[in-house]
C-alpha cells in the first residue's frame, strides 16, 4: 500500500519535531560508533540552539505522514562557507528519515526536492558529505549524480567525503 506522504519546502515544523527525526535517523548508528563518538554525536543530535540555526539560515524540505515529520533535509544557501564548503556552494545538511518509514522513497523524493530548490534559486553547485558506514546514503547520492570529490577529516572516528552535484 502506498501511503499517503506529502512534501513541503519550508513547512512551519516545530524545532522538537525536526530534533526527534534527527535522532531517530542517526540512532541506526550508535552501534557503528565508539561510544565516545556516539555520545558526540547524540549531544549534537539534541543541540536545539544549533538545529535553530541550522534551521534558520537555511530551507527546510520535510516529508509528513498524516501530519507526523517523518523526514527532513535542510538546503543551506550559497555565501554560508564551513570549513569544507566554499562560499559558492550551497549544501545539504542534516538529510534524516525517521527508520519506521524507511525504504519508501522519502529520501530520494527529499534529496531530488534540494535539488529542484537550488536551481530555483540559481545556485550552480550543492554539495553534501557522507560516512564510510553510510552505505545507504552514499549508494542515494551517487545513484543520483552527486560525484565524490574528495575524502575530507574524519568525524567521529570515521571516514568522510564530501560530494558535489552541478546543477
Amino acid at each position: 500500500m502506498k501511503l499517503p506522504f506529502e512534501y513541503q519546502v519550508n513547512a512551519d515544523i516545530e524545532i522538537d519535531a525536526l530534533q526527534q527525526v534527527a535522532y531517530k535517523a542517526y540512532a541506526v548508528y550508535e552501534s557503528t560508533l565508539e561510544p565516545h563518538h556516539w555520545e558526540t554525536l547524540k549531544a549534537n543530535l539534541n543541540n536545539l540552539a544549533s538545529l535553530r540555526e541550522l534551521r534558520n539560515k537555511s530551507m527546510l524540505l520535510s516529508c509528513t505522514l498524516y501530519k507526523k515529520l517523518v523526514g527532513a533535509a535542510y538546503l543551506v544557501p550559497s555565501g554560508n562557507p564551513t570549513p569544507i564548503y566554499g562560499n559558492h556552494q550551497s549544501y545539504i545538511r542534516l538529510l534524516g528519515i525517521d527508520p519506521e518509514f524507511s525504504g519508501h522513497g522519502i529520501a530520494r523524493q527529499l534529496t531530488e526536492m534540494c535539488i529542484s530548490q537550488a536551481r530555483h534559486n540559481q545556485e550552480t553547485e550543492i554539495g553534501l558529505h557522507t560516512a564510510e558506514f553510510m552505505d545507504a546514503a552514499r549508494h542515494l547520492y551517487e545513484s543520483i549524480g552527486f560525484s565524490k570529490v574528495r575524502e575530507i577529516d574524519p568525524v567521529f572516528g570515521k571516514r568522510y567525503w564530501l560530494y558535489n552535484f552541478m546543477l
